[in-house]
């Protein structure tokens, strides 16, 4: 039996306080009233769907963890294809011997070729896809097993420390393209999943912005049967791993 959840998110008008709320049917927005406090909230009208049975609204509530942490077989797929306009800001902390895709989308497994993404070597290297692969940052060695910050921002690439200290930095040439693929973490792919992958990775963020529109915003939790999953403040949804085995959780927070 499918359940159908509804989010609540908090709003404020004028001096009362008051709530909106989306109704969801298979992760899908279904409709979304208000209410004030004090007040008693009224759902919409049932939905139906053939062959299906509706029992009840439930309430939607996730966990909010530190990190969900990837051992190379477990990715997310966005939905989103990136283009030459895209931004991410990846909030991570690879293992000593990680060697993958932070994230990335690319239409062959040539250098680059209408790609986009981030390439992290086991040599503490970076390369940068911007349609081609032409930006390689060199980080220390010791920069693993620490929290860092990708922020590839259309051809630019910067890598910062939890202080804010840029730890490289490079640009790619300028160019117009786009992937036939969506961009996916911590992997890429080309129709299927790359698999020349070691060591593991925690993601503590990822957020997608399209020509500076804020797109996905994902943060780790835990659903409702404690499965680790991203949850996107954007779409309202939950995006679960797309490969196989199942993501490591971090603390809940």
């Amino acid at each position: 039996m499918k359940r159908l959840f509804v989010f609540v998110l908090c709003l404020f008008t004028g001096v009362v306080y008051a709530h909106t709320i989306n109704w969801y049917v298979d992760d899908q927005l279904y409709q979304t009233t208000t209410c004030t406090i004090g007040d008693d909230v009224t759902p919409p009208t049932a939905p139906t769907k053939y062959g299906y049975t509706f029992q009840r609204w439930e309430p939607y509530i996730y966990t909010p963890i530190e990190y969900i942490e990837s051992t190379g077989i477990q990715y997310i797929n966005t939905g989103v294809q990136p283009n030459q306009d895209t931004r991410v800001v990846m909030e991570y902390m690879a293992s000593s011997n990680f060697s993958a895709f932070l994230f990335g989308a690319r239409n062959s497994l040539s250098s680059g070729n209408r790609s986009y993404g981030v390439l992290y070597s086991g040599d503490g290297k970076l390369s940068s896809d911007y349609n081609e692969r032409l930006v390689i940052i060199s980080l220390s060695n010791s920069f693993y097993n620490q929290k860092l910050i990708c922020d590839k921002y259309k051809r630019q690439i910067v890598v910062y420390d939890q202080n804010s200290n840029i730890l490289g930095a490079g640009a790619n040439n300028a160019a117009t393209f786009g992937p036939d693929y969506a961009l996916i973490f911590p992997n890429t792919q080309t129709g299927t999943v790359i698999t020349y992958i070691t060591g593991s990775i925690k993601i503590y963020s990822f957020k997608i912005y399209d020509n500076g529109t804020l797109v996905r915003d994902f943060i780790p939790v835990l659903d409702t049967d404690n499965v680790p999953c991203m949850w996107d403040l954007v779409s309202e949804a939950c995006f679960y791993n797309a490969g196989t085995g199942e993501f490591i959780a971090g603390p809940e927070i």
